[in-house]
C-alpha cells in the first residue's frame, strides 16, 4: 500500500539510488523464487514479475513523474540509471535461483500517459537494459498494461510472450 509517493519535490529523484537485491523487499523474492521453483521442480517454470525502470519510477512518483520528466530529465534518468541497475541485479538473480524468465511489465507506454519521443527516452531505453539481462532465461514475457499503447515500440523487444491489458 503507498502511504505517500517518495517522489515529493523533483530533488527527491537525488535520493534514488541501487539497490543490493540480497536484502529487504528484493532479497525476500529472490528467496521466494528460489522457493518456487523448488516446489515446481521441471513441472511448471518460475518467471517472476519485473516492473519496468518506467514503471518503478512512476509508482515512486506517481502523477509528478511526466512532469518532472519534461523539467527536470537530468534527474529522472539519472534515477532510472539507479532504478534500472538495481532491477538487473534482481532479474540476475532469479535466473541464477532458477527462473524460466521474467514478465516484465510496463505501464507507461501508451498515449495517455507520455508521447512517444517520451517513451522511447525515458522508458524503451532502460527496458532493453533489463531485457538484456533476462535473455539468458528461455521464457521471457512482455506485458504492457494502459490503452491506447505504443505496440510498434515492442517489435524488436526480445521476448518470447506477449500480453497486454485491454480493459479496465
Amino acid at each position: 500500500v503507498l502511504r505517500r509517493p517518495a517522489i515529493n519535490q523533483s530533488s527527491d529523484w537525488l535520493n534514488i539510488t541501487a539497490l543490493d537485491v540480497s536484502k529487504g523487499a528484493w532479497g525476500r523474492q529472490v528467496l521466494a523464487t528460489r522457493c518456487a521453483v523448488t516446489l515446481a521442480q521441471d513441472d511448471v517454470p518460475v518467471v517472476p514479475t519485473v516492473y519496468s525502470p518506467l514503471t518503478v519510477a512512476r509508482n515512486l512518483a506517481g502523477d509528478r513523474l511526466v512532469r518532472d520528466l519534461r523539467e527536470y530529465p537530468r534527474l529522472v534518468h539519472q534515477a532510472l540509471e539507479a532504478i534500472t541497475e538495481t532491477t538487473i541485479a534482481f532479474v540476475q538473480e532469479t535466473l541464477r535461483a532458477g527462473a524460466a524468465g521474467i514478465f516484465f511489465a510496463t505501464a507507461c507506454a501508451t498515449r495517455d500517459f507520455l508521447s512517444q519521443p517520451e517513451y522511447e527516452a525515458f522508458g524503451r531505453r532502460y527496458d532493453l537494459q533489463v531485457l538484456a539481462a533476462a535473455e539468458a532465461g528461455w521464457f521471457n514475457t512482455l506485458h504492457i498494461h494502459g490503452r491506447k499503447i505504443y505496440f510498434d515500440e515492442f517489435l524488436d523487444y526480445p521476448v518470447q510472450a506477449l500480453n497486454w491489458h485491454d480493459c479496465h
